[in-house]
């Protein structure tokens, strides 16, 4: 379903195509009459966008850098054009009801705060059947850009280590997952998930070679 907004007042419901999903309030999503019968359902269904079950566009790349010694080494990976479902995530943006908690972000984005800037339905404590169907409320088109892997290092020289028969020795400091560039403030855009968040990490070392 494609969202054009919420109903503003009792006067815009009754002037609106009829909902055919449920009654409807002040808050609740207005949708698009696709084909203009005057009636809301699954007939006004339309294609959102592309890659539901893996993003259309994955990429990657790497950047490398040595001078005397010193260096360093980038690892970029990125996804684009998925559509996730942002109401399947319990607590966040699926809330109140069935025991279910609020978030932030739908809190200060709700119909009841936000107002004409609002990005979500009215709150409520029951599950309003319109507000939870499919549609461009909450099916949103997924991108990052994540550095998977970073390392700064230097190279000792050779004539430090020739006294010691060791053939080479690294100094250096790694990290995975430090930073992400995506379209979701909330959580991660690529797990999306309150589950099991991905894990940043720092390695500091010596890597030596006989």
């Amino acid at each position: 379903m494609e969202s054009i907004g919420f109903f503003k007042d009792q006067s815009d419901i009754d002037t609106s195509p009829s909902q055919e999903f449920s009654s409807v309030s002040p808050g609740d999503v207005k949708y698009k009459d696709q084909n203009g019968d005057g009636v809301i359902n699954e007939f006004d269904m339309v294609a959102l966008g592309k890659g539901y079950s893996v993003p259309s566009i994955n990429y990657s790349f790497n950047l490398g850098l040595e001078y005397q010694g010193f260096g360093l080494n980038f690892t970029f990976q990125g996804a684009a054009n998925q559509m996730k479902d942002l109401k399947g995530v319990d607590g966040v943006w699926k809330v109140l009801y069935d025991n279910n908690n609020l978030s932030r972000d739908y809190y200060d984005n709700c119909w009841d705060v936000a107002g004409d800037k609002a990005l979500y339905p009215r709150l409520s404590s029951q599950e309003v059947q319109n507000n939870v169907q499919n549609s461009s409320i909450w099916y949103k088109n997924i991108s990052f850009l994540k550095m998977r892997y970073c390392e700064l290092y230097y190279k000792l020289p050779s004539s430090w280590l020739s006294h010691a028969r060791i053939a080479g020795a690294k100094l250096f400091l790694q990290g995975e997952n430090l930073l992400s560039f995506d379209n979701v403030e909330t959580m991660d855009a690529e797990v999306l998930s309150t589950s099991y968040p991905l894990l940043k990490s720092v390695n500091l070392g010596l890597s030596v070679t006989f």
